[in-house]
């Protein structure tokens, strides 16, 4: 089963989980088969991913925005062990630059006619945020290199005892059970779209669908990328 709308992209910066260690690093970006982009940037490294972020800025970024062309250079003083959790991470690595004094734009090719910093910084930019709005904006699935989100907040409908006490008119015909609902959790770590997938009748499957609603969560991750997700969720009832 599909939901019909898209997931909407918020646009600040997801909270990251706390930095275990950063490294300096190079960032290779292909602007073309004759051109590459290199920029200064920190290697971070959180407990489940690493990301970069770029000299001046504070934003990260992750593996799934850049190309396959794209690479990252590391320091050979650099453990070993943080190159491996950079691939881990789907960072393509490459051999140390010689010359890491700042950004520049360089021909790959002899006699290539590469664009000046400014346009070349705006254009990576530019296809970087296409990459990362494709990926938001299309629900994933969890696994396959997308970790599950983690709850922060989770309302637990109240009791079917209670809820049958407080129904004048309509009372559940099903008063304990589980029910299993079908869920959207966005980039912003919100519920955002809910169906019943298993029911336990009208009353009950709305009570459990408004305690869902307010469930909050650390996002999902595609190799660091906050992405929205689709999920199950049991709710159970109990006579108590």
């Amino acid at each position: 089963m599909l939901l019909s709308s898209p997931m909407m992209v918020v646009a600040q910066q997801t909270p990251t989980p706390d930095i275990i260690a950063t490294y300096p690093a190079t960032l290779h970006e292909r602007l073309s088969s004759s051109c590459e982009l290199i920029r200064i940037v920190t290697l971070i490294e959180h407990k489940q991913f690493d990301a970069l972020v770029l000299a001046g800025t504070t934003d990260e970024i992750y593996s799934p925005e850049l190309r396959k062309s794209d690479s990252v250079a590391l320091p050979s003083a650099v453990p070993k062990e943080v190159a491996k959790s950079a691939k881990k991470s789907g960072f393509g690595l490459r051999a140390e630059t010689t010359d890491t004094s700042g950004q520049s734009v360089e021909a790959i090719t002899n006699g290539s006619s590469c664009p000046d910093s400014r346009q070349a910084i705006a254009d990576a930019d530019n296809q970087r945020h296409e990459r990362r709005v494709a990926l938001q904006t299309r629900l994933q699935r969890v696994g396959f290199g997308v970790s599950p989100p983690e709850p922060i907040q989770q309302v637990q409908p109240e009791s079917a005892a209670n809820q049958g006490a407080a129904q004048s008119t309509v009372k559940p015909k099903v008063k304990e059970g589980t029910a299993m609902l079908m869920m959207a959790v966005g980039v912003e770590g919100k519920v955002h779209e809910v169906h019943v997938v298993r029911s336990l009748g009208v009353v009950l499957d709305q009570k459990a669908i408004e305690a869902v609603q307010q469930w909050t969560f650390l996002p999902a991750r595609m190799n660091g990328l906050p992405v929205p997700v689709q999920i199950n969720v049991e709710i159970n009832f109990h006579l108590h």
